[in-house]
């Protein structure tokens, strides 16, 4: 990101119109999420993480969102962390899981304007020979961080004794992008441009399905996810700057490619 955080609102009364806010911050962003609020209402708090930074963040921000709240949005809490931020996942409206390139795994819950670390997971203990992981998604209270080695650690989050639940082995092939599909179903992505599901009730050494992303070029894969009320859309981006969008019901084809580099 450009070093700003940006909210927008738009009002409905006699006429329409948007307003845009915006605070330029002295830190370089690499992920923003906002704080999950009840369907119909408008998110007013977001947080960030920070990379490249000597010292790195994680932001809670407050956004002005109703018609008389005008305003630019203000950090309202800081929390220093060991390495870049290089994910943030909500488990639930209050509750998020943060990821560093130091191998750090942290549990954060929003209490008003404060953000309080609940919980920091040692994953050397669970990554065996890995030095560190590549990223995580979470589902249903289940944790699968990808492994720079190329393996699937699951686990659930609120069990203390840490065991793996599950172990993926796809193989080394640079294991990038990782997403839960359903709370029993999981899709990875590698740098050879492969994606694969895998169904954990059933024998997780072979994938339940295998496709590239591109079928004529060897294009890594860098994100995965789900579309949120159809399951069996899956939406994945490319280092190319392509994002391509698959029904797993046939994966053939893509369904769409947009293109964000002509």
């Amino acid at each position: 990101m450009d070093g700003s955080i940006t909210s927008f609102s738009s009002f409905d009364s006699k006429k329409q119109y948007n307003t845009i806010e915006r605070a330029y911050v002295h830190v370089k962003v690499n992920r923003a999420r906002w704080v999950p609020v009840p369907d119909g209402q408008s998110a007013s708090q977001l947080v960030t993480g920070s990379y490249s930074e000597l010292n790195n963040s994680l932001d809670l921000w407050t956004c002005p969102r109703g018609k008389h709240d005008e305003g630019a949005p203000r950090a309202v809490c800081t929390v220093q962390v060991s390495g870049d931020v290089t994910e943030l996942k909500f488990v639930d409206p209050q509750t998020f899981l943060a990821s560093t390139g130091k191998g750090d795994l942290l549990l954060f819950k929003v209490k008003e304007e404060q953000l309080e670390e609940i919980q920091k997971w040692d994953t050397t203990q669970m990554l065996c020979d890995a030095d560190s992981f590549t990223g995580f998604d979470v589902a249903d209270g289940v944790v699968a961080l990808a492994t720079t080695d190329g393996q699937i650690v699951c686990f659930p989050y609120a069990d203390s004794s840490n065991a793996p639940s599950n172990m993926i082995k796809p193989g080394k092939d640079g294991v990038k992008a990782v997403s839960f599909i359903r709370h029993h179903e999981i899709a990875l992505g590698n740098l050879r441009g492969q994606i694969s599901i895998w169904d954990l009730r059933e024998n997780i050494f072979a994938p339940a399905i295998t496709f590239p992303y591109n079928a004529d070029s060897a294009i890594g894969v860098t994100r995965l996810s789900p579309f949120p009320l159809q399951k069996h859309i899956l939406v994945a981006s490319g280092c190319d700057g392509t994002i391509a969008t698959w029904d797993l019901r046939n994966v053939t084809n893509s369904q769409t490619i947009y293109a964000a580099h002509s």
